[in-house]
């Protein structure tokens, strides 16, 4: 498999601010599959890492109709019974007090997806 960055790159202090995209191609067997960067702001949630606990964190918004395009969750390394939950998008004023409600806090930092 080849991997082929594109020349031109966004400037890290451009991402900070503003929506990046980056276009990746991977090139396998003659075929190429193009892969879309992004810098979002998602909104967290510090739960216990037990069965169940994603479901019940997102009981909620599925019950309100929130739609989410991104779910990460994870056990802490350091304290493996702690967890965190990252969703997004959260937009509009029933998604946000859903997801306040249940919980969940805006990130002030970016992340790529």
């Amino acid at each position: 498999m080849q991997l082929k960055l594109p020349s031109a790159h966004c400037d890290s202090t451009l991402m900070m601010y503003a929506l990046c995209l980056l276009t990746v191609t991977i090139a396998k067997g003659g075929c190429a599959m193009a892969v879309t960067v992004t810098s979002i702001k998602p909104w967290k949630l510090e739960t216990e890492n037990r069965p169940g606990a994603l479901a019940d964190a997102l009981a909620p918004l599925a019950e309100a109709g929130i739609n989410l395009e991104y779910v990460e969750a994870y056990a802490h390394e350091a304290a493996p019974e702690r967890a965190s939950i990252y969703i997004y998008p959260i937009t509009g004023r029933k998604a946000i007090a859903t997801a306040r409600a249940a919980g969940f806090e805006r990130v002030t930092e970016s992340t790529l997806v």
